[in-house]
């Protein structure tokens, strides 16, 4: 009935057309899902007589609350949206399509709103209403071909949804920083160096290897760190020698490292000196010494606890000798610690090297009465003149000893200061030179 009316009021009653459209809009509005589809049936009354304008009015009447079918109303947007693209122009169509396509992203059809915004000729409206709706490969490939200035928004729209969502894997391919950023966050930085590692940039690796290094020394765990740069490597980036310096004097100068430790140490140094060689920086050649010279005492340390369970006289000496060798390093190492351990070795070596043992446990005296007296110019390094013992070294804040240690070394060598028959010099070879030494008195090295 109400068709009928409204069509004979349009050919014949024009003047009473729009009261009774009020009328029948009433009607429907009470009439609930069978008004919603009166609506549709009458608006594609309008379109068959090509009066698109009042179709597209009846299409988008077509809402709630006369009807909760949400297919229903996306049904009737996309038919009122198709008219406007077809048979509107101008700023009021630009304006209906887009409000058009914001209703349909809210109904979920947010391909169908970019579709019909491309149709209206509104690509950048196009690519946020496909980006609003997820629809991410197609508003891509719309703002690459249509809107080049969009590509950026869709790029960082993509990657915060993932971020957002943590879905890693994808976010690897398009972000492969953030990637990494969200894994250390949880604390998987295993999979992040990893990832890293793969994208074959050793720069990013260097960056996110230091960092996790300095996070373990933070917590206490040096030997997680060395491990870290012994998997990884340890690069010749200067910003990272701090780093390396830190792990190697805490290593170095503890009574409790053990040989997986300073086996580990010294594979992250040797990585170190290999990547220092490959260089192209410009690095200080003191530097570059004072790592080759640890690669050494971790070799050496290394050594001594390799051979700590082997007995026989040929080994001893070569123990003996390392210690000795140690205390030309006194300058990176603790120097108490070395001077002690060095004179305990020839102390326990046997007569031979008494008066070695005396040189080395009396100048150990000093060194710790210059550290409890926080004095370096208390101890008189003139005995290692011309020799490749250095004559300047910094001192620690704290002895290495325990007090019942300590007064034991001063008790012995208190001892054998009164004893005429130990020299208390160091024992040269017939060359005249220090044995221990490496060096010419002259300065050139042997």
């Amino acid at each position: 009935m109400w068709p009928d009316a409204l069509r004979i009021a349009r050919e014949f009653v024009p003047d009473a057309l729009q009261t009774l459209q009020k009328q029948f809009d009433e009607y429907q509005l009470k009439s609930g899902a069978k008004g919603a589809y009166s609506y549709m049936a009458q608006a594609k009354d309008w379109e068959s007589q090509g009066d698109y304008r009042r179709a597209i009015e009846t299409y988008l009447k077509v809402e709630e609350p006369i009807t909760a079918d949400q297919e229903l109303i996306a049904d009737a947007n996309k038919r009122a949206g198709e008219l406007v693209a077809k048979f509107m122009v101008g700023e009021e169509a630009a304006t209906l399509l887009e409000q058009i396509g914001e209703r349909l992203v809210e109904l979920g059809h947010g391909q169908d709103a970019g579709e019909l915004l491309l149709l209206g000729n509104r690509p950048q409206a196009a690519v946020h209403a496909l980006l609003a709706s997820k629809e991410w490969a197609k508003a891509k490939r719309v703002a690459t071909e249509l809107a080049p200035e969009l590509e950026q928004l869709v790029d960082e729209t993509y990657r915060d949804f993932l971020k957002n969502q943590g879905r890693i894997g994808d976010l690897i391919d398009v972000d492969v920083i953030s990637a990494i950023d969200i894994l250390i966050e949880r604390g998987n930085w295993e999979k992040a160096l990893e990832t890293a590692k793969q994208q074959n940039h050793p720069a990013l690796l260097d960056k996110y290897v230091a960092a996790y290094a300095l996070e373990l020394i933070n917590q206490e765990r040096t030997f997680d760190a060395v491990k870290v740069f012994e998997k990884y490597g340890a690069s010749s980036n200067l910003a990272n020698f701090n780093i390396y310096k830190q792990l190697i004097d805490q290593i170095l100068n503890s009574p409790s490292s053990n040989y997986e430790i300073l086996a580990a140490l010294r594979n992250m140094i040797n990585s170190l000196n290999e990547n220092i060689l490959k260089s192209e920086d410009e690095i200080d050649p003191k530097i570059v010494d004072i790592f080759l010279r640890y690669e050494y005492i971790t070799h050496f340390y290394a050594l001594l606890i390799a051979l700590k369970g082997v007995a026989s006289v040929e080994v001893e000496r070569i123990k003996l000798h390392l210690n000795i060798s140690l205390v030309r390093y006194i300058d990176l190492i603790q120097p108490d610690k070395v001077l002690y351990e060095a004179g305990t070795a020839c102390r326990n070596f046997g007569e031979q090297y008494e008066n070695l043992a005396f040189v080395f446990l009396n100048h150990y005296l000093d060194v710790v009465d210059a550290i409890e007296e926080n004095d370096p110019s208390a101890v008189d390094n003139a005995i290692f003149e011309g020799t490749d013992i250095p004559t300047q070294f910094a001192l620690p804040n704290s002895m290495f000893l325990g007090e019942d240690e300590h007064e034991e070394v001063k008790e012995w060598v208190l001892s054998v200061s009164v004893d005429r028959k130990v020299s208390k010099e160091l024992p040269l070879d017939r060359r005249g030179i220090y044995e221990g030494s490496t060096i010419q008195i002259i300065g050139k090295r042997l």
